[in-house]
């Protein structure tokens, strides 16, 4: 929960001084953490209408920079008590509240 709560902390909503900054929606980070917790390519779906956005963008980079911070942190997955490569999904969820931005999953 910590580690998860670190990660969080390290996204937030990408400002843009366009009338593009009202995008709210799910954007999914799907990676391999390998058996020594390290992080491979990210690659990225969402919910947005416009999925080629600039904001949609920025808000994939904010996203992919969090994740790779985390490279060697990660718990790789176990078969047999030896560590294996795994798929990680991670959905990551950007709203706006009360003229202030917020990201949770």
């Amino acid at each position: 929960e910590e580690f998860h709560e670190d990660l969080r902390s390290q996204i937030e909503y990408p400002k843009m001084n366009t009338y593009q900054e009202t995008m709210e929606g799910t954007l999914y980070a799907k990676f391999v953490v390998d058996s020594n917790g390290e992080i491979g390519d990210v690659i990225f779906t969402s919910n947005f209408e416009d999925k080629d956005d600039v904001q949609v963008e920025a808000m994939k980079r904010e996203t992919e920079e969090a994740i790779r911070a985390t490279s060697g942190e990660w718990k790789p997955a176990r078969v047999a008590g030896v560590p294996v490569s795994e798929w990680v999904v991670l959905p990551v969820q950007f709203t706006l509240k009360e003229n202030y931005y917020s990201m949770m999953w």
